[in-house]
Order: C-alpha cells, then sequence, then structure tokens
C-alpha cells in the first residue's frame, strides 16, 4: 500500500497518520458508551483528556524517539517534523498518562479508576495504530524464512527492500488485541481495586513490547542484547508489577466504594 493516500498540494494524507486516527476514534467511541467511565467522567472532561493525551502524546513519543536515534537526524527541523513517521509507542504512553494524571489530580478527579477504564480501550487504539506502521514500513522486524515472512518493495517504504523479514507490526497488533480481550472479557471481571487494570496493561503492554523487540530489525542495543526500548520496557513493567502488588495487598477501598464515595 503506498504510504501516502493523497496529496493536495502541500498537504498530504499518510496511512501512517489515519491508522492512528482510526485507532483513537475507536477508544474514544468505546469510552463514551462505557457506563462505568460515565459515573466517573463526563463527555466535556473525556473530549478535554484526549486532546491532552494526543499533544503530550505526539511529544512524548517524538523525545524517546529523539532521544535513541538522535544522531540519525541531519538537521533541527528534521528532528522536530512530527507529522513524519520516528515515534516510540512506549515515549506516547508514558507521555499521555504523566500529563492526563496531572489533569485529573488538578481537577481532583479519581485519578486510578478512569485510568483503569481507560486501559480497556487503549490496546485497541494501539492494535489499529500499528497497522499504520505495518503499511508504512516502520518498526520492521528482522530477516526471516519463515512462511509468513512479508517484503517490502516501494521505495517509499521505510524497511529494507526486497528482503524476507518479521512482520513485527503485525506480532505488535495481534499483542495489544490479545491484551485487549484479555483485559475486557476476563481480568475487569475478577480485579476491582483502583489502579489493578491499569497496572496489569501496563505489565502486559511493556512485556509485549520486550518480546517483540527481540525481532525489531531497527532496534538499538544498548546493554546485554537488550535494545533501549527493551529497558524502558522492562523498567515499566517491574514498576508495574509492584505498583499491582501494593494495590493489591494494602489498598482497602474497592472500586465501587471509590465511586459511591465521588457521588456523593
Amino acid at each position: 500500500m503506498p504510504e501516502t493516500l493523497l496529496s493536495l498540494g502541500p498537504l498530504s494524507i499518510h496511512i501512517y497518520g489515519v491508522m492512528i486516527a482510526i485507532g483513537l476514534l475507536t477508544a474514544l467511541y468505546f469510552l463514551l458508551h462505557d457506563a462505568d467511565c460515565k459515573k466517573l467522567i463526563t463527555a466535556d472532561e473525556l473530549y478535554t483528556i484526549v486532546s491532552l493525551a494526543i499533544i503530550s502524546g505526539i511529544i512524548g513519543g517524538k523525545l524517546f524517539y529523539l532521544s535513541a536515534h538522535w544522531n540519525e537526524f541531519t538537521s533541527w527541523k528534521q528532528m522536530f517534523a512530527f507529522w513524519d513517521v520516528g515515534f516510540w509507542v512506549l515515549g506516547t504512553f508514558v507521555g499521555s498518562f504523566i500529563t492526563i494524571g496531572w489533569y485529573l489530580y488538578r481537577r481532583k478527579l479519581p485519578v486510578l479508576p478512569i485510568f483503569d477504564r481507560a486501559s480497556l480501550y487503549i490496546p485497541i487504539m494501539f492494535a489499529i495504530s500499528r497497522l499504520g506502521c505495518f503499511f508504512t514500513g516502520c518498526c520492521y522486524g528482522l530477516r526471516t524464512t519463515h512462511a509468513w515472512a512479508i517484503m517490502y518493495t516501494s521505495e517509499t517504504s521505510s524497511a529494507p527492500l526486497n528482503q524476507l523479514i518479521h512482520p513485527t507490526q503485525l506480532y505488535s497488533s495481534l499483542g495489544e488485541l490479545f491484551i485487549f480481550f484479555l483485559l475486557f472479557f476476563y481480568l475487569q471481571h475478577s480485579f476491582k481495586k483502583p489502579g489493578q487494570l491499569f497496572s496489569l496493561y501496563v505489565l502486559l503492554m511493556s512485556s509485549e513490547r520486550f518480546l517483540v523487540d527481540f525481532f525489531r530489525g531497527d532496534r538499538l542495543l544498548i546493554a546485554h542484547n537488550l535494545s533501549s526500548a527493551q529497558c524502558v520496557a522492562l523498567a515499566l513493567g517491574i514498576s508495574s508489577f509492584f505498583f499491582f502488588c501494593y494495590i493489591s495487598y494494602k489498598q482497602k477501598n474497592n472500586f465501587s466504594d471509590l465511586k459511591k464515595s465521588v457521588s456523593v
């Protein structure tokens, strides 16, 4: 598939951005129709949060990418071309949740319960967004001879051309889709304390990135065959695991109790 879907003079519509937009709108649709989310936050506040998430996610994703690939850019203009590919999903996640957490705290809204509801649908957003990476050729895989290997032939692709490689973008997309089904159909019914679903999502998401990165062809190794992204994912995974343990064994208020206190 061509990277550019439509060009109108200086304005171009890229498949990468279209898939991100579809993923974001899908997650927003689910949140707007989530019964528990409606009890915690109004639709107007949700729109504000999504706007903040978009801005902070773009900045966070780009900054994380620049921190690891700064030597690949030849000019300042190229480094801050936010409309081009070159984002870290982990940076997008960290930037968005830090900003949203700060906003919710300042607005005196229940941070962890809202994070829990958002965590149910964020995997859908990333699962769809990863398809943009697949069509563009970024986040490409290592060479392989497996039957499911793919090959890029377009000169606009970011992946190596005319080589059989792992479809790592699809690995990540399927991984996020699996996380969505696991959280939505099972884990949300078993873990009710505020923050549990959020910490479980971070643990699952970081585990997915850690494992898939072993098959990535664009990974930047820094220590013991681990990439910079894997080190960040490992730190997030360990932190979320201990946070989940703390919530599970120390926090006494369950989700329903907190909703009652908010509504009073």
